[in-house]
């Protein structure tokens, strides 16, 4: 009975730590304006040397943009990034890689399409 007790238990013990060995790692940063949705994630690499970075914006004002031309600009302590890409349908997507970041930081996104310019704040919620 004694060795059925410690059998169980250990069983029990293994559930738990593989359970919490597999806990997902993401960072995930997000944030709204008025016409746009943001999401910045951040994940270990697979080598652990680095951390891989995934950035998301998805249009979600009333009227289509006219121009699917635009550019962003992503800020932060650790990051400074600037591109011009095509939407693609409602959204763009892109990634990069860091070797630091700071989970309490404020990503800052400009985004500019039609002329216009729109900001939005990312954070880690």
């Amino acid at each position: 009975m004694k060795l059925k007790k410690s059998i169980v238990l250990l069983f029990l013990l293994s559930i738990i730590l593989v359970g919490c060995a597999s806990k997902d790692n993401r960072i995930v940063y997000k944030g709204e304006s008025e016409n746009w949705l943001g999401s910045y994630t951040i994940s270990q690499s697979p080598n652990n040397e680095y951390f891989n970075v995934e950035w998301q914006f998805i249009y979600i004002g009333k009227s289509k943009p006219k121009d699917s031309l635009m550019t962003y600009e992503i800020t932060s302590k650790h990051v400074n990034i600037k591109d011009d890409v095509n939407l693609l349908g409602d959204r763009i997507r892109n990634s990069s890689s860091t070797y630091s970041y700071d989970e309490n930081e404020l990503i800052h996104v400009l985004i500019n399409i039609d002329g216009k310019d729109e900001s939005l704040i990312l954070q880690h919620k």
